[in-house]
């Protein structure tokens, strides 16, 4: 149950994260106008996947190594 909150709590935050991280890079590197569906773009996701996947494993690690310690 707590994994299952964990995992909405963790896909809520980091859509709130990667969506400026995503208008900030597609501002940077892009020369048309941004897209506001953003989350229809495939470099959202691929942004989206490498920060939750991060933070995911980071969280998993750190349970693993509070457990040992």
């Amino acid at each position: 149950m707590w994994l299952l909150v964990l995992l909405f709590l963790y896909a809520f935050l980091f859509v709130i994260v990667v969506w400026p991280i995503h208008w900030i890079w597609h501002s940077r590197t892009q020369q048309g106008p941004y897209d506001p569906r953003f989350y229809s773009q495939p470099s959202f996701w691929r942004i989206y996947a490498w920060v939750f996947g991060c933070a995911l494993i980071a969280s998993l690690l750190a349970n693993i190594l509070q457990q040992v310690w």
